[in-house]
């Protein structure tokens, strides 16, 4: 018996989509970048930073976001793994946790600049200060964890439901005591 193999039409309809996607969100930048390189205007720049300087600040800043995005994806990446293994989950409240990826980074900036910027009274506090730019600084840093904290928890989640539970099972089986349990589990 032959089988047919093609694809379903809204799988078909689903890789136009993702295609045209793909289209205008990775090429049409692409090819608008080039046009700017190959431009003979003149190119205006902010300052004199050598690569070193921003390749490392850049690495400092990846850094710092990704242990800020750590204090609430953990334990939510933990609550969501477990939610996930015991079949008790709620699949469109798992699918919330993911709101924030889709929302851009620079949208959820602008949220929390406009509580604490300048006009409010922190931000004229800051002005006055003069601690506006680490103020800023910190509130990007809030930002982009509050963006990125969901990879991290759906990273802890998945890694929860895909290793292997077979020592538990089988130390329960043979009646080991709780510590030893406790310590399969954390090793596995």
């Amino acid at each position: 018996m032959i089988r047919d193999r093609s694809l379903p039409p809204t799988a078909t309809l689903a890789t136009l989509a993702g295609g045209l996607l793909l289209g205008i969100a990775v090429l049409w930048p692409l090819v608008a970048g080039a046009f700017l390189v190959w431009d003979d205007a003149p190119v205006v720049t902010v300052g004199e930073a050598g690569w070193a300087a921003i390749a490392s600040r850049t690495g400092l800043w990846s850094l710092a976001v990704a242990l800020a995005a750590l204090v609430p994806g953990l334990p939510t990446g933990a609550l969501l793994g477990r939610a996930i293994l015991r079949r008790s989950t709620n699949w469109f409240l798992c699918s919330l946790t993911l709101l924030p990826v889709c929302i851009p980074g620079y949208a959820i900036f602008w949220c929390w600049w406009q509580s604490v910027g300048p006009g409010t009274r922190f931000g004229s506090w800051a002005i006055e200060q003069g601690l506006i730019v680490p103020v800023r600084e910190l509130v990007l840093l809030v930002a982009l964890a509050s963006w990125s904290w969901p990879l991290v928890a759906w990273s802890i989640a998945i890694s929860l439901v895909t290793r292997g539970r077979a020592g538990t099972t089988l130390a329960a089986l043979d009646r080991a005591d709780r510590t030893t349990r406790s310590l399969l589990w954390l090793r596995e």
